[in-house]
């Protein structure tokens, strides 16, 4: 089986995907892979599916799949997977860091850091 990286992602994925066959993101070889790998910057429009003529599955690295024709791909007959769960620890540690930060005023310092000794004088005058 030959595996297409269309775009970037971990470094430590090509070796760890080499027991399933060979690797490559050499975009080139599209017509003579069966398996493609895309996040958001590659998208799988019917022109793109069409060039790759022995493409049998699309890993969309992430939670969405508008960037891939999923109707003629799936009438193509070429299964079309993501990795939806992929990014929910990420999503619950920024709703966490979000909450806490509501009651420690951690953006309004942040801003007065950012705004400097202009900000910090605002701030003072605005209470």
């Amino acid at each position: 089986m030959k595996i297409l990286i269309s775009d970037a992602f971990d470094p430590s994925l090509p070796e760890r995907l080499t027991r399933f066959g060979e690797v490559t993101d050499d975009t080139s070889r599209l017509p003579e892979v069966d398996v493609v790998l895309v996040r958001s910057k590659t998208k799988c429009t019917r022109e793109y599916i069409d060039s790759a003529k022995n493409l049998k599955m699309i890993i969309r690295g992430g939670v969405g799949l508008d960037n891939i024709d999923l109707d003629y791909a799936r009438s193509k007959g070429i299964r079309v997977h993501n990795t939806a769960s992929a990014s929910s620890i990420a999503v619950a540690e920024m709703t966490f860091a979000l909450m806490l930060s509501v009651p420690t005023r951690l953006t309004h310092f942040d801003e007065r850091g950012t705004l400097g000794e202009e900000g910090a004088e605002a701030d003072r005058a605005a209470r």
